[in-house]
């Protein structure tokens, strides 16, 4: 881990981060209902773009917003996440809060389930002519989630889903284990710690899961003298569970370390922003207050095709590559010549292709899906 400086860049930058596209934030709450579980209803409170405030107001015009899922901590309510969708909304995303998981002996694999769930139908609202987020809704989603929905988050790549990227806030370990589920995880993942939780000590909770994490590309931030529920705004409940922690800073300066890096990370991901993920490693080398360990390529490639494209990286690549696209499909790789070189099914996550054996060259990467196609051009390195 390594130590940073100079403070007032931090501020710029989260200055700079949070200038509002959009004036207003819209509300709304969904139920959903998992067919697949018979009598799982999904509530939902939904945060969007909008040009007022205000319950059911019209979504914003424009480009689609892609979506973030946000699950809340152990006997915590959605409201106390106000800090993220207050930061997100006029940043262009739509931030999805369930509210499920709220018993007192929680049932932790169903949250997951429920998770993965509005990573792969979400989206779908977009198709409906009738939605409130009808042709509003980018088909790319963050799963984020603060204690045990940290825990449920990562314990979601258990499930068949569609998450673009995952940030987790203090995340605690879950049954079944989260940790045990992290090498499925095929997304890039943010795990935010501090360094004075005691109530899910980074040794035990967040480090193991960093280390075990699949994906592409995943980087571990420990913010110095924050504590565990300094990741919400204040609650109640969570505070009881720290009374006799202490903290070397403030709630706000620690939802300001957030922002700083949970922003870029976004817009990297779900933006396909390759100027953010310069900024987010230059932050991590100069932020005061933070340690971090990175596992990620120095450079990431901007996605070339359009917003419900497919992404691929590292392009350049050598002996494989990751691939992402919109939804389940199938995918075609042809060489320069037109001849297919490789083909095969896609599931609508994170996938890996080996190239072990190809030669170096241009090729070009084509997803059928239901009702849509994409390509994308591949480089293979010596």
């Amino acid at each position: 881990m390594k130590n940073k400086s100079i403070w007032l860049w931090v501020l710029l930058f989260s200055t700079i981060a949070a200038k509002a596209q959009f004036p207003g934030i819209g509300h709304s709450t969904i139920t959903f209902n998992d067919p697949s579980r018979p009598g799982r209803l999904i509530t939902t409170e939904i945060y969007y773009p909008a040009l007022s405030n205000g319950d059911e107001v019209p979504v914003a015009s424009g480009p689609k917003f892609p979506f973030v899922i946000m699950s809340h901590g152990f006997l915590m309510t959605f409201d106390a996440y106000a800090n993220i969708w207050e930061e997100l909304v006029p940043l262009g995303y739509i931030v999805v809060l369930p509210t499920t998981a709220g018993e007192l002996l929680p049932d932790h694999e169903q949250y997951a389930r429920d998770i993965a769930f509005l990573s792969n139908n979400f989206s779908k609202l977009s198709k409906f002519a009738g939605s409130l987020f009808y042709n509003r809704i980018r088909n790319k989603c963050a799963a984020m989630g603060h204690s045990m929905g940290g825990g449920a988050t990562l314990l979601a790549a258990s499930y068949p889903n569609k998450i673009t990227t995952t940030i987790t806030f203090a995340a605690a370990e879950t049954s079944p284990s989260a940790i045990a589920a992290c090498p499925s995880m095929t997304a890039p993942s943010l795990v935010f710690a501090t360094d004075d939780d005691c109530v899910t000590p980074p040794a035990v909770h967040q480090i193991p899961m960093f280390e075990a994490l699949g994906g592409p590309c995943n980087t571990y931030i420990e913010i110095a003298g924050g504590t565990h529920c300094q990741f919400a705004d204040y609650n109640f409940t969570c505070s009881l569970g720290e009374l006799f922690c202490a903290s070397d800073i403030s709630r706000n300066t620690q939802h300001n370390l957030v922002n700083t890096f949970m922003v870029p990370w976004l817009q990297r991901f779900l933006k396909n922003s390759t100027a953010a993920y310069d900024s987010f490693n230059d932050l991590l080398l100069s932020t005061e207050g933070i340690t971090y360990v990175q596992d990620c390529p120095l450079r990431l490639p901007a996605d070339e095709s359009d917003e419900e494209s497919l992404e691929i990286y590292p392009n350049p690549a050598r002996d494989a590559f990751q691939l992402l696209a919109p939804e389940a499909g199938y995918v075609m790789v042809t060489g320069i010549d037109g001849k297919t070189i490789w083909e095969g099914n896609h599931a609508g996550n994170w996938q890996t292709i080996s190239t072990a054996h190809w030669s170096a060259g241009m090729y070009k990467v084509i997803w059928v899906g239901e009702q849509e196609q994409s390509s994308a051009t591949l480089l293979i390195a010596d």
